[in-house]
Parts: structure tokens; C-alpha cells; sequence
């Protein structure tokens, strides 16, 4: 549970492989379509990102950026922690065909777990939050 989200965008995330699915999820807006407070439910993760070898984080990146997105936020070290984590296996991805998905991804399945600063590359004009609301 959360208090607030980043973004308040009418879709806060995308469901995309690069990102950990929410099995469930429930946003509380005000009147300015603001996420007051929330409820995600997202599998527990073991297998921390720190020892990711840096070129599966801009592997990472670059993937996003061929599908559409960007990310305004740090994948890792970020001031409220790391926002990555690894999959026991690329099987469990966010995705219809895992197979299809791409080499580096079956090597080392990272995912976004922090759900709120993932927004059209091409958006101009963000509905996201400057500070704490």
C-alpha cells in the first residue's frame, strides 16, 4: 500500500515484459485525477538487481525506448531504493509468448517493479507530480 504515486496519468503503467505484473490493482483519485493512495499486488521478487552487469540496464533501457517508453525515475539507487529486480525465470514475464522475447531478456530477466514513471516517449506534456503531494 502507498500513499501517493508520481504519476496521474489515466494508465499509470503499461503492461509491457520489462515490467512486473500487478496481479491486482486500486487507485483513490481526487477531483484532479491525483492518486491519493493505492493497493498493488505484485509476486515477491528474491533475486535483487545490484549485481546486474551494467549492460543489462541500458539493454533495459534501450528495449523501452524500441517499444515506446521512457522512464523518468533510476532503475537502480534510486533515493527510495532500487526499482529493478530479476525474475526466477523469463517464463514469468508480463507477456503472451516468453519465447519471443529477446536473448538478453531469457539471460537476465529484469523488471521494473516501481510501477508510476513509465510514460509514452513521445508525450510532451506528463501528468506527474514535481514533489511529495
Amino acid at each position: 500500500m502507498f500513499s501517493f504515486k508520481w504519476s496521474y496519468e489515466d494508465v499509470i503503467c503499461p503492461n509491457l515484459f520489462l515490467i512486473v505484473k500487478n496481479y491486482e490493482e486500486m487507485y483513490i483519485r481526487d477531483e484532479k485525477g491525483i492518486v491519493l493512495c493505492g493497493l498493488e499486488v505484485q509476486p515477491y521478487l528474491a533475486k535483487s538487481a545490484k549485481d546486474v552487469a551494467p549492460e543489462y540496464l541500458h539493454f533495459f533501457e534501450s528495449e523501452l525506448d524500441s517499444l515506446g517508453y521512457k522512464y523518468t525515475d533510476r532503475l537502480m539507487e534510486g533515493p527510495c531504493g532500487d526499482n529493478c529486480r530479476v525474475l526466477d525465470s523469463y517464463k514469468q514475464a508480463d507477456c503472451l509468448n516468453p519465447e519471443k522475447l529477446p536473448d538478453w531478456f531469457k539471460e537476465v530477466p529484469l523488471v521494473l517493479v516501481d510501477r508510476d514513471r513509465i510514460y509514452p516517449k513521445d508525450e510532451i506534456y506528463i501528468r506527474e507530480l514535481s514533489c511529495y503531494y
